[in-house]
């Protein structure tokens, strides 16, 4: 994982939305990245949902660990 956190992966938007799969965005508020990005990418896959978690970071896995497995279970259902 190290490794990729250290190299730049461009994926084109044709690719992007190439993608038929159901795909959730998740992102904290407090990202480095700006929202506009993840609502960029969003509204490019046409099978997607957003959640966008209040009060977090980068990893929402750790700032608020019940709701990223709530949201990511209702979309698995």
């Amino acid at each position: 994982m190290n490794a990729i956190y250290h190299k730049y992966i461009w994926v084109k938007q044709e690719e992007v939305k190439a993608i038929k799969a159901s795909t959730l965005i998740m992102a904290g508020d407090k990202d480095g990245t700006r929202i506009e990005h993840f609502a960029e990418i969003y509204k490019m896959l046409p099978n997607a949902q957003m959640a966008i978690i209040p009060g977090c970071g980068h990893v929402i896995f750790r700032c608020k660990p019940d709701l990223s497995i709530k949201i990511m279970m209702d979309f698995l259902q």
